[in-house]
C-alpha cells in the first residue's frame, strides 16, 4: 500500500480519532497551503483527554472524502498506558517514550487502503480502523465534436451547440463520480452513459473563443478552446440598370445588373446566377418568363450567404424598375425589447415596414419608426422596403443599437 515516508504536514484536512471516535477537522486544502514548516502538534487539551490504555490519532487526509488531497498520508498520535502497540497495514509503528507515534505513507494512483490497528496487551483491548482514499491524477480527457475547434465557416444562429466525448470512463478519471463540464463558465449536461456531454450557449454576432473544461472531483482539469464566428446578417442585394430590350425574333427580354455585398449563392426564380469576385452579376430573362414567374410569386432574386442567411428581393415592376436598395437606421431609445428608430431610406416617400411598425418616409427619405418590438436575445427584425411603384425589397434589420444598411 505504498512505502513508508516521513512527511511534516501543515494545514491539511484531518481526521482526529480519540479512542476509536473520529472527528473531522476542516483545514486548508493542500493546493492552497504554504510550504510546510513542520508538524502541527496535538493540543494539550486533546492529549489530556486520552483515556488510560487508549490512544488519539490525527490523519492528514480527510477520512470523509473519497479522493485524496495529495499523494501522501501522515498518521500522528499518542497512546496512553504501557504495553500498547500500533500497526498500519501490518507494519509495526514505533512509539516514543512519551507515547508519541508518527508515520507517513506514499499513495499510488487508484485505490489506497490503510488498516490501522491499536492493541493493549494489559487489557486485551484491540481496535481496528480502515481508511480508504482514491488518488486521482488523471484529468478527464475529452474530444470535442461540436463546434469544430478551428472552423472558418460562420453560423447564422446565435445558439452554439457543444458536444463531446470522453476518452476515458473509469473511476480514476472521475467521469463516473461527478465530472463537471463547462463552456465559458456555463455547465453542460453529462450523458446518462457517462461517455459524453452536450449543451449550448448563446453568443452575439462576431468572432468568439469558447473555452470548454472538464473537471473531476479530485480537481484534475482538461481544457480546450474552440473558435466560432456568428453571422446573423443576410446579404444585401442591389439591382440596377433594369431595362426591357428586343431580342432575336423581336422577343422582348429583361436585362439588368446587380451585386451582393458578400460571397453568396445567388438565384433568380430558383435558377443559379453567376457573380464575379466583386459580387457583381448580369442577368437576362425573357419577359414572358418573367411574367410567368410573377404569376407564381417566384419573380425573386435570392442570396444565401455562407452562414445560411437568406435575403430576397422581388424583381421590379412597371415603369419604375428599381426597389429601395438601402436603409440606414439608428436607435433613439431602447427599453424592454421596444425600440424607437430614426433614419433614411434610398427613395423619398417610400414605405418601411419593420416588424410590427409601418411608416412612410418624407420626400427626402427621412423616416421615424416608434415602438418597434424585438427579441432582446436576437434583435434582428425582418424589414420590407416598398416604393410608390410597388417595387419591394426585404432585408433583416438590426434594431437594438447602431445602424445598418
Amino acid at each position: 500500500m505504498g512505502g513508508l515516508k516521513r512527511l511534516a504536514i501543515y494545514g491539511l484536512s484531518a481526521a482526529i480519532i480519540v479512542g476509536g471516535i473520529v472527528a473531522l477537522v476542516s483545514l486548508v486544502p493542500k493546493r492552497d497551503r504554504p510550504e510546510a514548516q513542520g508538524s502541527r502538534p496535538l493540543k494539550d487539551s486533546a492529549l489530556s483527554a486520552i483515556p488510560e490504555n487508549s490512544y488519539i490519532l490525527s490523519v492528514s487526509q480527510d477520512a470523509g472524502k473519497l479522493y485524496a488531497d495529495s499523494d501522501e498520508v501522515k498518521f500522528q498520535g499518542r497512546v496512553a498506558g504501557a504495553n500498547s502497540a500500533v500497526s498500519i497495514n501490518d507494519q509495526r509503528i514505533n512509539i516514543g517514550k512519551d507515547g508519541v507515534l508518527e508515520s507517513s505513507f506514499s499513495m499510488h494512483p487508484g485505490e489506497n487502503r490503510f488498516a490501522f490497528v491499536f492493541e493493549n496487551s494489559t487489557t486485551g483491548k484491540r481496535e481496528e480502523k480502515t481508511f480508504r482514499w482514491i488518488l486521482d491524477v488523471s484529468p478527464p480527457a475529452f474530444f470535442l465534436s461540436k463546434p469544430v475547434a478551428e472552423s472558418n465557416v460562420p453560423q447564422a444562429s446565435s445558439e452554439v451547440d457543444i458536444q463531446g466525448e470522453f476518452f476515458l470512463a473509469d473511476k480514476e478519471a472521475g467521469i463516473e463520480d461527478g465530472v463537471i463540464v463547462q463552456a465559458n463558465g456555463e455547465t453542460l449536461s453529462i450523458a446518462k452513459n457517462r461517455r459524453g456531454f452536450s449543451g449550448h450557449i448563446r453568443l452575439p454576432d462576431g468572432k468568439h473563443e469558447i473555452k470548454i473544461s472538464a473537471t473531476d472531483p479530485a480537481g484534475n482539469k482538461a481544457e480546450t478552446t474552440a473558435r466560432v464566428r456568428i453571422d446573423s446578417y443576410p446579404s444585401i442585394i442591389t439591382i440596377k440598370d433594369f431595362k426591357v430590350v428586343s431580342g432575336e425574333g423581336s422577343v422582348p427580354s429583361v436585362h439588368f445588373d446587380g451585386s451582393v455585398n458578400e460571397p453568396a449563392d445567388i438565384r433568380l426564380a430558383g435558377r443559379p446566377v453567376f457573380a464575379n469576385e466583386k459580387g457583381e452579376f448580369a442577368i437576362g430573362i425573357y419577359l414572358s418568363e418573367l411574367e410567368l414567374a410573377r404569376k407564381s410569386s417566384n419573380a425573386l432574386i435570392t442570396a444565401t450567404d455562407i452562414a445560411g442567411n437568406k435575403s430576397t428581393t422581388e424583381l421590379p415592376k412597371g415603369g419604375d424598375f428599381m426597389p429601395p436598395h438601402w436603409l440606414s437606421l439608428q436607435s433613439k431609445s431602447v427599453t424592454d425589447g421596444v425600440a424607437n428608430l430614426e433614419g433614411k431610406i434610398s427613395e423619398g416617400n417610400a414605405t418601411v415596414q419593420i416588424g410590427n411598425v409601418t411608416a412612410t418616409a418624407n420626400p427626402n427619405g427621412e423616416v421615424l419608426l416608434s415602438g418597434v418590438s424585438f427579441d432582446r436575445e436576437h434583435p434582428v427584425v425582418e424589414t420590407v422596403l416598398k416604393d410608390n411603384a410597388g417595387n419591394e425589397a426585404r432585408i433583416e434589420q438590426w434594431v437594438a443599437s447602431g445602424s445598418a444598411e
